[in-house]
């Protein structure tokens, strides 16, 4: 896309530097000859840059649009799985590894999206959307990536603390002052897990409503893609299968 794009850019210097040699000469000289034949060259050069250029914005757009539409149902799989986490108060490895894989699919998503590769033509509300998109990734994307990371090794810490404490009731060492204090750092472990578990819900809600908005502003940007409010009801619909 970036290369059709310096190609329409270089084409339209060329032709704009050859039209004047061309209005001006007045006799059909070698040198008349050389020139037209050279601005038809450019202009065929630049029909075919632009129709490349087009097909290529219409692929990456379509593959934009694809991906972080089924980033917005990861969330929402991330979403569903928090509510269930929140709700019951259960902290186990094996249920939160639900949203760290799915930050993993995420990941994998944007690097299929090819959002790198949209480079478009002057500042329209179409590019500022890519650019939305792009800072949305870098900034609220990873920063899901990190506080998912945190939480899933919090997470590891509080099973092994479980399971020291299980130990030692089987073993019958459960009337000792440091299982006194295993019992505390239990509690206070899990209600942080609480706090910071609802912190994480929060700002995934938030990242959804966002994703939505910028879907939506991409679905009106560029015509050709599909309808996103038919797209998102039938996400909403798998989401709530899922409870």
């Amino acid at each position: 896309m970036e290369i059709n794009k310096k190609t329409i850019i270089l084409c339209l210097i060329a032709l704009s530097t050859l039209f004047f040699p061309i209005y001006f000469i007045e006799e059909r000289t070698k040198l008349y000859d050389i020139t037209v034949g050279t601005f038809t060259a450019f202009i065929t050069s630049l029909i075919f840059a632009i129709v490349s250029y087009l097909h290529e914005r219409h692929i990456v757009l379509n593959n934009i649009y694809k991906y972080f539409s089924e980033i917005y149902y990861s969330l929402g799989l991330i979403k569903e799985n928090l509510e269930k986490t929140i709700e019951n108060e259960e902290f186990y490895t094996y249920k939160f590894k639900i949203n760290y894989d799915q930050t993993l699919n995420i990941n994998n998503m944007i690097n299929l999206s090819q959002i790198d590769l949209c480079k478009l033509f002057f500042n329209s509300k179409l590019n500022k959307t890519i650019q939305k998109l792009s800072l949305y990734r870098y900034n609220k994307l990873s920063h899901l990536n990190n506080l998912i990371n945190i939480q899933y090794q919090s997470i590891v810490n509080y099973e092994i603390l479980l399971k020291d404490l299980k130990i030692k009731k089987i073993k019958n060492d459960d009337n000792t002052p440091l299982f006194e204090n295993m019992l505390k750092q239990k509690k206070t472990k899990h209600e942080k897990l609480v706090k910071s578990s609802i912190v994480l819900y929060e700002f995934n809600i938030n990242l959804m409503t966002e994703l939505n908005a910028i879907i939506e502003e991409l679905n009106k940007g560029y015509k050709h893609l599909p309808d996103w409010n038919t797209n998102k009801k039938i996400y909403d619909d798998m989401l709530n299968s899922e409870l």
